[in-house]
């Protein structure tokens, strides 16, 4: 009997140890440019000129299989956009800040052990006081297309290329119906427990 329970105890520890790690925690830094679309053509309207942006999030993810993972988080985009009135001589432009705080849920792919692919909707809030465009509140999407390399068995980085549509379906349409892409690169530290 004693040969039997320690004989499982050391097939439980063994089988302990052994067990990867599912769920993370990432926390991230992205910084990149944006740019600013409008439905339809407007002559001698205003012109928008998205300046840099920086988005800081937390996100969690879940791994269903090896290659498999499901994700989502909270991140805060700001930055500047310059309203350009074209229709004055010489052009008159006003720099306003926007900031959208929005929650990515998506699926992650996991290839080749250090690269990733990974596609989401966004559900974004407009949290801007004074922006120029719509209110960006809506569904959005987005993917990106990485590396990832784990320092230890807990702790990793990544970094990627990244590309996020916001406002393809906007909650609070404005007069110009404005949507906001914004790409950039994403660095990130996660924690796997």
């Amino acid at each position: 009997m004693r040969i039997f329970l320690f004989a499982a105890l050391l097939l439980i520890s063994i089988s302990a140890q052994s067990q990867e790690y599912r769920r993370s925690i990432d926390i991230t830094y992205a910084f990149g440019s944006t740019a600013v679309f409008q439905k339809g053509n407007l002559i001698g309207a205003t012109g928008y000129e998205a300046r840099h942006f920086d988005t800081y999030g937390v996100s969690y993810t879940r791994s269903l299989a090896n290659t498999v993972s499901i994700y989502t988080g909270i991140s805060w985009l700001t930055g500047k956009i310059e309203n350009i009135d074209l229709s004055q001589n010489p052009r008159i432009s006003k720099v306003s800040n926007t900031s959208l705080i929005y929650i990515p849920i998506g699926v992650k792919f996991t290839f080749l052990k250090y690269f990733f692919v990974k596609g989401n909707a966004i559900l974004a809030f407009d949290t801007s006081k004074n922006s120029p465009l719509s209110n960006q509140t809506g569904i959005g999407g987005g993917m990106a297309v990485g590396a990832q390399y784990m320092v230890n068995s807990r702790l990793g980085i990544h970094f990627c290329p990244y590309f996020n549509q916001h406002g393809i379906i906007l909650f609070n349409r404005g007069a110009q119906h404005e949507r906001l892409m914004e790409n950039g690169f994403q660095f990130g530290i996660n924690y796997r427990f």
